[in-house]
């Protein structure tokens, strides 16, 4: 179950693009791993709306800076 949710999650985030190749499993291992050690799944209305979780932990490395 948990991975059809991160399937579709993934996929929703890329629908435009509709390429699946090296690079999107690569994006698609990160966001897999972002959601192992933060405990969050990759949409998650905390992140706000239209974010994610690339969005949520790209802005919480910009403010550590």
């Amino acid at each position: 179950m948990l991975r059809c949710c991160l399937f579709f999650s993934f996929f929703a985030e890329n629908a435009e693009r509709l390429q699946i190749d090296e690079k999107t499993d690569i994006y698609s291992y990160g966001v897999v791993l972002m959601e192992l050690i933060n405990g969050k799944h990759a949409l998650n209305e905390e992140f706000g709306e239209g974010k994610n979780i690339v969005d949520w932990v790209d802005s919480k490395i910009k403010t550590e800076d």
